[in-house]
């Protein structure tokens, strides 16, 4: 929310970035890679968000996410474009975290 929120009032990309930078630390999931892209995106950063994309759609694909791969994508094509991201989920998306998803040791940058 910190990062992609529809209401500017409520985005704060350096909080964003404090808080991810720490969850980063001690768990890197599809979700967590895609929420670094968004900080970055929203902080102007968008090659560092299109790195962490590309590397969240990997992850994804590798597991075998293939529809969550083909969705966040849409996310890349913004940063892609220069533009951040100011829907974090879609309206059809069912609001539940999934703590199964799979996790990678490091980042590719």
């Amino acid at each position: 929310m910190l990062a992609a929120a529809p209401d500017g009032k409520v985005r704060d990309g350096r909080r964003g970035l404090a808080f991810i930078q720490a969850v980063l630390k001690r768990t890197r999931t599809i979700e967590t890679l895609e929420t670094m892209a968004m900080v970055q995106a929203e902080l102007g950063q968008f090659s560092e968000a299109v790195t962490w994309q590309k590397e969240a759609i990997a992850v994804a694909e590798r597991s075998g996410e293939r529809g969550i791969a083909q969705r966040i994508a849409d996310n890349l094509r913004l940063y892609e474009s220069r533009q951040p991201c100011r829907t974090p989920w879609r309206p059809d998306e069912p609001m539940e975290f999934q703590a199964s998803t799979p996790t990678v040791q490091s980042p590719t940058l």
